[in-house]
């Protein structure tokens, strides 16, 4: 493979994507730690301020998310516009998501630069499961 080969892990397209990000997005948990295994920085932000738990968080990629979270991916990392991996998992209803953050100490009371928190996320995209996952934990 060309990692192998010396190809670097923290190459970045015209968006600042890392190969994490888009391992995260595209690929699979066994990809993802190859990328971690050479180097990968699970903390590197793409423009816009997002690391590659907040798009596996977004996709609903719960393999992903856990990979990430076991080499010390910020559970609470904020985006540009302030929005947290749970906030956006959330958003896009992704209840197994949700509890993986919880249980990994992601923060209930996050609040996004709209003002919301991920509650309020899961309420403005009607998710009603997520909605109910995140009472049970206040």
């Amino acid at each position: 493979m060309l990692l192998d080969s010396g190809a670097d892990a923290e190459a970045k397209d015209n968006q600042e994507s890392t190969s994490l990000h888009l391992a995260s997005a595209f690929s699979d948990a066994g990809m993802v730690s190859l990328f971690l295994e050479h180097g990968a920085d699970a903390k590197a932000r793409d423009s816009e301020g997002s690391i590659a738990l907040h798009t596996a968080a977004a996709l609903g990629k719960t393999s992903i998310v856990q990979a990430l979270v076991d080499v010390g991916s910020d559970v609470n990392a904020p985006d540009a516009n302030g929005e947290t991996p749970l906030h956006v998992s959330a958003g896009c209803g992704h209840v197994e998501v949700v509890r993986l953050l919880l249980d990994n100490g992601a923060d209930l009371s996050a609040v996004d630069k709209e003002g919301r928190t991920p509650a309020g996320c899961a309420k403005l995209f009607g998710h009603k499961e997520v909605e109910q996952c995140i009472s049970e934990r206040r």
